[in-house]
């Protein structure tokens, strides 16, 4: 059922419905994208809302998108990704932008409605692989794919002089993916993998203590929280400290800190974004600012995500010179900008190329950044 809420979505948003620097000759540019506004996506949806918003009243102050006003057209998909595939069915006939939903489930049952109707969508957050494998060319990715998250992590145990790794996944609901991914960046560094298991919860205990026999130089944990949380804990009560450790967090909606408290102190991670690095990337501090000054709070990854593919859309149909659907295609496969996430430049999959996430390394409670080098806040340690 169609459902336009403009009244909800300016009190939901703060949207200002007055627009003083675009122009209000022409008939506003609609934003697409469906959020949840119940249902386990609704906290995500939230957060993504809240950079959308930020990003449409500077947008509109600066003078709109090509001198028009910009709105945002909206459906509420609860959660449901069905209903994410309708919503973006009528999103799609209504206009050429499109950002796409913020989970990686939503985005996938989005890609047959985009390939259909020929419609060129921006996905901010998900990083999935399979997005960019289904996509026919109409999705655009803003974060580097899952797959190579890990590369800052095996490039520093390459140049700190680790031959070997192991990888354990606990509780992972997409872990079918991670070995092969594991064995790629490691033939990448140089790295000989000695062990890989995929264990349900109640294994890790047993899957690390087969992984130690192995003897690797590091190891690399994946899963849900709970599931690298409890890694973690038999790590600690094996009394395994491995020379380095990385910790996917991929899944997490808190902190690695935060979960695992002393258990995961000198471990590694990567992060799509942080507050703590904004400053590195034009316009970035200044959202960290406005964000916190509109809610109270730090951004997350999802607002900044959000903020940023507004950004690139905004830059592919001043690129384009109109709204005209093939050309904004052609100009987001083209695109090289940079977002306050970083740079956006894709391969013709849509597959991101150029933005990359960053990996830290928790010292003491604190976030340290230790890859890429230009960025970094600390030097990695490595045990010896």
């Amino acid at each position: 059922m169609r459902t336009v809420i403009h009244l909800l979505l300016a009190a939901l948003l703060g949207l200002n419905p007055v627009a003083h620097g675009a122009s209000s000759a022409e008939p506003p540019v609609q934003l697409g994208v469906a959020l949840s506004l119940s249902g386990p996506s609704a906290d995500a949806s939230r957060a993504f809302a809240e950079g959308v918003r930020l990003w449409i009243e500077e947008a509109n102050r600066q003078g709109g998108i090509l001198g028009r006003r910009v709105e945002l057209l909206w459906r509420d998909d609860r959660s449901d990704p069905e209903q994410t595939a309708l919503a973006y069915r009528e999103l799609a006939r209504e206009t050429p932008l499109l950002l796409g939903p913020p989970e990686r489930v939503a985005g996938l049952a989005v890609l047959p409605v985009l390939v259909r109707a020929k419609a060129p969508c921006v996905f901010p957050a998900p990083a999935t692989d399979s997005l960019w494998e289904g996509g026919g060319g109409f999705a655009f990715g803003l974060l580097t794919p899952l797959s190579e998250w890990a590369g800052g992590f095996f490039e520093i145990a390459a140049r700190e002089g680790l031959e070997t790794a192991a990888s354990v996944s606990v509780d992972h609901p997409y872990d079918r993916n991670v070995s092969g991914n594991v064995a790629k960046l490691a033939g990448r560094f140089g790295l000989r993998v000695t062990f890989q298991e995929s264990v349900p919860l109640d294994q890790a205990a047993r899957a690390l203590e087969a992984a130690q026999k192995t003897h690797p130089g590091a190891l690399l944990l994946w899963g849900s929280p709970r599931g690298c949380v409890a890694a973690l804990r038999a790590l600690k009560a094996m009394r395994w400290k491995p020379r380095a450790l990385y910790v996917s967090s991929s899944l997490f909606e808190e902190p690695l800190s935060a979960l695992a408290g002393s258990a995961a102190d000198e471990a590694f991670t990567a992060l799509p974004w942080a507050p703590f690095a904004a400053r590195a990337y034009p316009g970035g501090a200044e959202f960290v600012r406005d964000y916190h000054v509109a809610t109270g709070r730090n951004p997350g990854y999802l607002a900044a995500t959000a903020y940023a593919g507004c950004q690139v859309l905004a830059a592919a149909a001043a690129k384009a010179g109109t709204l005209d659907r093939d050309k904004l295609r052609l100009a987001l496969a083209s695109l090289d900008v940079v977002t306050i996430v970083g740079r956006y430049g894709v391969d013709p999959s849509g597959r991101q190329l150029r933005q990359f996430p960053l990996t830290v390394q928790l010292r003491k409670g604190r976030e340290e950044i230790v890859w890429p080098e230009q960025m970094r806040t600390a030097r990695p340690q490595v045990a010896r």
